[in-house]
């Protein structure tokens, strides 16, 4: 099983972004990082801004992949409403490690202790 994590703004952080600019809220600048730059952009610190979002069946990272953009398997389990199709950025986890979707392909990440916990 692949383990999906995105960056999920809540509604106050989008007020404030709009109000404020992209760079006013700590997760939303986490994210376009990454957005623009996968692994490049990647510092462990930024995985407190992640949210666990889908479980797949998948035994590989471009399966998984696959899953959350065509949503072509019932068994593929959201696990909040906000979830979206998988893209650069997110992390998958898998048997305990960590990738992250690059733009080409992924990249493992490291997670801290602190931020893997």
């Amino acid at each position: 099983m692949i383990t999906i994590f995105q960056i999920q703004l809540t509604d106050d952080q989008i007020d404030h972004i709009n109000e404020h600019g992209h760079d006013s809220v700590p997760a939303q600048h986490a994210r376009i990082k990454l957005l623009m730059s996968g692994s490049d952009a990647w510092k462990p610190e930024y995985f407190q801004y992640f949210t666990r979002t889908v479980e797949c069946l998948a035994d590989n990272l471009e399966g998984a992949f696959e899953e959350t953009n065509l949503w072509n398997r019932p068994e593929t389990k959201k696990l909040t409403e906000r979830v979206c199709s998988s893209s650069v950025g997110d992390v998958f986890e898998r048997n305990g490690e960590y990738f992250i979707v690059d733009n080409f392909g992924f990249s493992q990440i490291e997670l801290n202790a602190a931020t893997a916990a």
